[in-house]
């Protein structure tokens, strides 16, 4: 068995179908720190990335990556089947980071219909399993590079487990470079080498990334008030929060969430 097939991770954050009238779909200049794929059933829904505006065609689904600059919008309706997911072999890491463009193929209305929407609807064990490997199934014809990245990934994500752990349960307030370094035998100065030589990006850098991710990932995939996401978060309060959102993102966390277009998929 390939070591790989015990790691690789879907994660399912927000799904569901969504039909718009009245040209309501309109978001401009979205990102939001999951990958994004629409089946579209019809209507006249477009996407732009960078220079590029692809028209969301009846019968295909579309790959939308993460973390890249993207504008929602439609003329008049718009009927999609959604899912916001990660595809990942560990926290930080995903499967799509390279792509930098909008990536279709051919999936029938039909299809989506049996294999994706009523499955959702109905919310059954078997369902939702089978839906899974139907995700899988589709999710790969969006893939083309080879294992030669994966083996990198693979043998990072072991050499830096205790960390991807910590970021797993999202225990900032409890996450210190001291007790990394401690779990992977060496120390704090030794760690913040080894890492930045392995990745290429400096350790406190690469967790205020992760701590922000998560933050807009709750924005827009949770509940959670503002005051609960910064507690989790690992900050004093609702302020020192907002403010740290603000100096990274440009806007408060409330105006982000109500910005990205995530509100109508819910």
């Amino acid at each position: 068995m390939h070591p790989l097939l015990n790691n690789l991770r879907l994660e399912i954050l927000a799904s569901g179908y969504h039909p718009s009238r009245n040209g309501e779909w309109n978001y401009p200049d979205t990102n939001v720190p999951f990958n994004r794929l629409y089946l579209n059933m019809g209507g006249d829904a477009y996407v732009v990335l960078g220079s590029r505006r692809t028209d969301l065609r009846a019968g295909v689904a579309y790959l939308l990556p993460r973390n890249r600059t993207i504008t929602l919008g439609c003329r008049d309706r718009v009927a999609i089947c959604f899912f916001h997911f990660h595809f990942s072999l560990f926290r930080g890491g995903d499967l799509f980071d390279a792509v930098d463009t909008v990536r279709a193929q051919s999936c029938p209305a039909a299809r989506i219909r049996r294999d994706f929407i009523r499955p959702l609807r109905r919310r059954h064990l078997a369902d939702l399993v089978r839906l899974q490997g139907r995700l899988l199934e589709l999710l790969s014809g969006f893939i083309d590079g080879d294992l030669r990245e994966m083996r990198r990934l693979e043998l990072l994500r072991s050499r830096y487990q205790p960390l991807f752990d910590a970021l797993e349960k999202a225990k900032y307030a409890d996450l210190t470079v001291a007790g990394i370094s401690g779990q992977l035998g060496l120390t704090p100065s030794g760690l913040y080498k080894s890492f930045r030589r392995d990745t290429g990006t400096g350790l406190k850098q690469f967790i205020g990334r992760e701590r922000m991710r998560l933050a807009k990932e709750l924005l827009l995939c949770g509940g959670e008030r503002v005051k609960e996401i910064a507690t989790q978060l690992g900050f004093r309060d609702e302020y020192y929060f907002s403010r740290f959102f603000h100096r990274q993102v440009g806007c408060s966390p409330s105006a982000y969430r109500h910005s990205q277009g995530c509100d109508r998929f819910q």
